[in-house]
């Protein structure tokens, strides 16, 4: 059986990429719906923090 952790083993080295082009991307909010979705979903999770805090509280 062979080990990962071999020491003698180099790990191959992964490439590299500027911080610019290493950027996942931006929130497009352009049209209502999603404008609509994307707060319901902000919304509901606090809602469920206060809730989940609330419980845990007491």
């Amino acid at each position: 059986m062979s080990d990962d952790r071999d020491p003698g083993r180099r790990r191959e080295e992964a490439p590299r990429v500027d911080a610019d082009a290493a950027r996942g991307g931006e929130i497009i909010l352009r049209t209502r719906r999603r404008r609509a979705i994307f707060l319901g979903g902000f919304a509901a999770f606090v809602l469920f923090v206060v809730i989940a805090g609330a419980v845990m509280a007491g």
